[in-house]
Order: structure tokens, then sequence, then C-alpha cells
């Protein structure tokens, strides 16, 4: 992926507008092995700005060209998990551009911000038709119903340490997207729970300042005592 465009030079510059006054520009084409074209814009250039060198431009050229930001764009946008330092590294194994991962890190001009992954929320299909098939069966029952139904949860404790953050690449207001979540449970360490609506509701607000031993405490005691 490397530029194929060459410029002329300075030195032949001259010689197109050496010989521009006596010749034509299709016989100063064959003497130089350049196109008509290119004369014509050579000779066209210095009688309007009065110049044959090019502009001087700031700062250095970019290393990447427009195809190479596409085809990284490209690898970001199908997969967002993937971090700048692995692409760059892959992006120098395959292409004789060397580049760093502050380079590839020009993403952000795209749009792209590399943003802490939001916790996946969304309901499958599959699992909304059962809630909407249980919403729908219990929708006439008496209040007293509910005492005596049981919610099960699962609920994950990290007592050392934690999963880390996960960081993907997206634009704005694209966390919602399912592809730039990351799943709500998961892990090995769960602890089932199990709540009777009346005992739920009033134990819901205290759970929220008691720590990882009294919360497991309070679970042992009260699996016991909603089993008896």
């Amino acid at each position: 992926m490397t530029r194929s465009r060459k410029e002329t030079t300075i030195s032949i510059r001259k010689f197109i507008f050496h010989h521009s006054s006596g010749k034509s520009v299709r016989n100063i084409a064959k003497l130089v092995h350049l196109s008509h074209s290119t004369v014509q814009y050579v000779i066209k250039r210095f009688k309007e700005e009065n110049r044959i060198e090019n502009k001087v431009r700031k700062g250095r050229p970019t290393k990447l060209t427009k195809c190479d930001q596409r085809f990284i764009m490209r690898k970001f946008v199908k997969n967002p998990r993937l971090s700048a330092l692995k692409d760059s590294a892959e992006f120098n194994g395959n292409f004789s551009t060397s580049i760093s991962p502050e380079t590839v890190r020009v993403l952000r001009r795209a749009g792209l911000n590399w943003r802490s992954a939001c916790r996946k929320f969304f309901v499958g299909a599959k699992n909304r038709k059962l809630r909407l098939f249980f919403a729908k069966s219990v929708i006439n029952k008496p209040e007293t119903y509910r005492n005596n139904v049981f919610f099960a949860d699962e609920s994950k404790l990290n007592i050392f340490g934690s999963d880390g953050r996960i960081m993907v690449w997206r634009r704005k207001n694209e966390e919602l997207n399912p592809k730039n979540g990351k799943c709500g449970v998961y892990g090995t360490d769960f602890l089932p729970t199990n709540f009777s609506w009346r005992n739920f509701m009033r134990c819901r607000q205290i759970l929220f300042w008691m720590c990882t031993t009294l919360f497991i405490a309070f679970l042992r005691m009260h699996r016991l005592k909603t089993r008896d």
C-alpha cells in the first residue's frame, strides 16, 4: 500500500521552461519523457504564479494513505475490542510501512474513541416471548398470589480481585449497540438467591450498604427461613 504517484523534479521543470519559448508542448514532452499535460501544467503554473517549485507544506506527510486508513477502519468497526498495539504489530508484519500504536489512534478523527464497554442488558427474542407469556398469564391474579411466588436470581461476587475492564472502539451514542457491550453475568462464582415478594420488598433497601460477608450470611439465613 505505497504511494504510486511520482512528482516531477525541479531540474526537469527548469528544462521545460527553458525550451518552452521556441518549441511546442508535445516536442518538450518527448525530450523529457513526460506527458504533454504535465508540461503544459508546469508552464501554466509559472505564468500564473511565477514559480516552478512546490509550495512548502506544514509538517511531514502522513504515513498512512487513505486506502490504509480505510483498511484499519474496517478492522476496528468489525472488531471493536481490537487494541491499537496489536493492530499496529499486525500491520507492520504484513506491510512495508512501519507504524506505531499512536499512529493507529488517528482513528479518533473518524469519530472512534476508546471507551469502556457497557454491560449487556438486552433481552433475547426467546426470553422476551417467555416473559410476555408469563406476564399475561398472571395479570388477573390477586395480590395475595405474589406472596407465594419466589424470585430466583444468580449474583456473582468477586471476593478477591476483579474481572477487569473491557474497552471497545466506538463512536458517540453507540454504547447501546450489542457489539459494543459485554455479558451481564459471567464467570464461575455464582451465589443463588431466592426471595419471596413480601421478604424481597422488605430487604431490598438494606442490600445497598451491606458488605459481602454480611450479604452471604443474610442469604444463608433467609434461605433457611424460606425453606421452612
